[in-house]
């Protein structure tokens, strides 16, 4: 399959889903269901992603999409192919759900079993990054003009720093991670994060660390991964080895299949703090 594609009309469409989940927001009321899973699906959720998978459709017939909104039949049929986007309308359902800006929409284009393009956009606070194969770049779009400024986070980090750490907002995850730091001898100050804004942070050199001790979801993490690597930062698990290089392998895609497309836990860091591990 040969694969071309114009980036800035990939942005566009999630731009434009960005004010879609504004649309919704403005509501007096954000309107969601509660999926057989127990987690929140919103009407914005379902419509970004109707939206995405109708471009998709139209522009690139011959690939299959991997939405956290389809079924789990249908999501393994489509890692069976090689190339696919991975799409997840929003990311952050609950905070948008309380009409919190920390949400985001996230998509990824995978071709032959690599990253090609991903996009993290947060509408609420025009925050976008974007991933092409080997590069990360911070978004800005202003008046229809799109503009791009590459991100390379090379900063040297001194081993007596007070560190910021992002984490989720789970008190019990929390827990978790903060027995996983005291085994070093560190200062840091935690920060408490909803959604792949995480990434962002990490990439854009505003945070340090971001840890992550549960397993969640591809969709909410494939696009984070891609922009953290190209950045600069490393993508580990938990024990400190290269998550990056196997979780998009077809036998690491096969094996979370079967535990709802759960990844490993992970740490997000800048490549000098490899001293931690």
């Amino acid at each position: 399959m040969s694969m071309t594609f114009n980036i800035d009309e990939i942005i566009n469409i999630i731009f434009n889903s960005g004010e879609i989940a504004k649309k919704h927001q403005s509501l007096k009321k954000v309107s969601y269901k509660i999926k057989n899973d127990n987690s929140k699906v919103s009407d914005a959720d379902i419509e970004i992603n109707n939206y995405i998978r109708n471009f998709i459709k139209k522009k690139f017939p011959e690939i299959k999409v991997l939405s956290e909104e389809d079924d789990i039949v249908n999501q393994k049929k489509v890692i069976e192919c090689d190339t696919f986007f991975i799409i997840d309308p929003i990311d952050g359902t609950s905070s948008f759900i309380e009409k919190s800006d920390f949400f985001t929409i996230n998509l990824t284009l995978v071709y032959k079993y690599l990253p090609q393009i991903s996009i993290i956009y947060a509408p609420n606070i025009g925050l976008m990054l974007c991933a092409e194969l080997e590069k990360t770049y911070k978004v800005q779009i202003t008046g229809g003009v799109i503009r791009k400024e590459e991100i390379n986070n090379k900063n040297q980090i001194s081993c007596n720093k007070r560190l910021k750490v992002l984490t989720t907002k789970r008190k019990s995850e929390i827990a978790d991670i903060e027995s996983l730091l005291s085994k070093y001898k560190l200062r840091y100050d935690f920060q408490h994060v909803s959604s792949s804004i995480k990434f962002c942070y990490v990439a854009l050199n505003e945070a340090d660390v971001y840890i992550r001790n549960a397993n969640i979801k591809l969709w909410d993490v494939v696009a984070g991964f891609h922009i953290s690597k190209n950045a600069g930062l490393d993508v580990l698990n938990i024990k400190g080895e290269n998550l990056y290089n196997i979780f998009l392998k077809k036998n690491y895609l096969n094996k979370i299949s079967e535990d709802n497309f759960r990844v490993d836990k992970f740490i997000i860091s800048n490549n000098k703090l490899n001293w931690i591990l």
